[in-house]
């Protein structure tokens, strides 16, 4: 019933129109049958996910590698042991490498690589991911600021970015280390806009466009627009009231240019 039968199997019905039938078939089995249905790309993968469930592989340990390639490790752990530590953990252990000889000449430009692209996850503040983390388990935000990261390291030039409050979920910290990577892509020739209530962001802009007054169906109208000390000075604006405290010391000895568009 479960695993189904490979011999053919005689089949007789009668229609509910007095019709008799009979032909021979296999019996697929229900786990053959769903597990079927899963892969196929007809809309049903969330019908039938209900019946699975993961497990961890009994011969690998959930490593997803052969035993041949967890034998080889560097500085005692092998790649399976590094992506499950977090991304500042694995960067620091990179850095305490020394190797020598043979190996330095061997290693070096590929630890020079790993870095920078883990130092681009840190600026956008990923610090406590892991590189075994299963894309579907990240929140929108995550995978908005990992696919930023990718952007930076890419080194294109000309691009609009459209972002959606990246800024979720944030330390304040990590908030100062976005705006520094969202500056880089502006300052580089590209077009930042960002969609975003974060203050810390929004007085750093280029430009501003506040819409309102309310949100939602009492929003949709341009209060004000241009630079923080424009939109600051707009008394009709929500956000320029919240703006006016913060200026003044955010400003001093800054020359205006951040690139990024809220």
């Amino acid at each position: 019933m479960l695993h189904g039968i490979p011999e053919q199997v005689h089949i007789t019905h009668r229609s509910r129109w007095g019709r008799e039938r009979s032909y021979y078939t296999a019996f697929e089995g229900v786990i053959p049958h769903v597990e079927r249905r899963f892969a196929e790309a007809d809309g049903a993968e969330n019908r039938f996910a209900g019946y699975l469930r993961e497990v961890p592989c009994s011969a690998c340990g959930g490593a997803r590698l052969r035993p041949s390639v967890l034998a080889v490790t560097v500085g005692g752990r092998n790649v399976a042991e590094l992506t499950a530590l977090p991304i500042d953990e694995t960067l620091a252990f990179l850095e305490s490498l020394e190797p020598a000889g043979w190996e330095r000449r061997v290693a070096e430009g590929v630890l020079a690589e790993i870095g920078e692209r883990l130092r681009f996850l840190l600026d956008v503040g990923l610090d406590y991911l892991s590189l075994n983390r299963p894309a579907a388990s990240l929140s929108g935000g995550e995978a908005q600021r990992i696919r930023l990261a990718t952007q930076i390291g890419s080194g294109l030039v000309g691009v609009l970015y459209v972002l959606d409050e990246p800024t979720t979920g944030l330390h304040v910290d990590d908030v100062a280390k976005l705006v520094v990577v969202l500056n880089r892509l502006a300052d580089a020739g590209n077009t930042v806009v960002v969609i975003e209530h974060n203050l810390d962001v929004i007085k750093t802009a280029d430009w501003l466009i506040d819409l309102g007054p309310e949100g939602g169906r009492h929003g949709g109208t341009v209060i004000a627009q241009g630079t923080p000390e424009h939109v600051a000075a707009c008394q009709d604006s929500h956000t320029g009231r919240f703006l006016r405290p913060l200026l003044a010391p955010a400003r001093q000895g800054e020359e205006g240019r951040t690139g990024v568009g809220t």
